[in-house]
């Protein structure tokens, strides 16, 4: 068998595989999303045989709710205390988040 025919054959067989590793991860995907839009509705894992005892997917659900809503203004809160913090170690401390950024765009034209 030639060379090229070993490598064009190489190729394919690479092609074909993560061919195959990309279908699986995105069915994956849609599973997880499935389940999880399942569980923020209240309905549970569709496994779950006894729907009395739903009430721990009933708190994992509104759990679920309550950090995506207090996502958003923990970030604002986290990157401001970060940036804080971090001019304070570099002995800035003194300076203010909003100052620091002005000196910033300054300094930069």
């Amino acid at each position: 068998m030639p060379t090229s025919m070993i490598i064009i054959l190489v190729f394919i067989i690479a092609l074909v595989m993560s061919g195959m590793y990309g279908v699986l991860t995105y069915l994956n995907r849609q599973e997880q999303r499935k389940r999880t839009l399942r569980i923020l509705a209240g309905y549970g894992d569709e496994n779950d045989v006894d729907s009395k005892k739903n009430n721990p997917n009933k708190r994992r659900a509104d759990m679920a709710k309550r950090l995506q809503r207090d996502e958003g203004q923990e970030e604002k809160i986290k990157k401001k205390s970060v940036l804080k913090n971090m001019l304070s170690q570099a002995g800035w401390g003194d300076t203010s988040v909003k100052k620091f950024w002005i000196i910033s765009i300054v300094i930069g034209f």
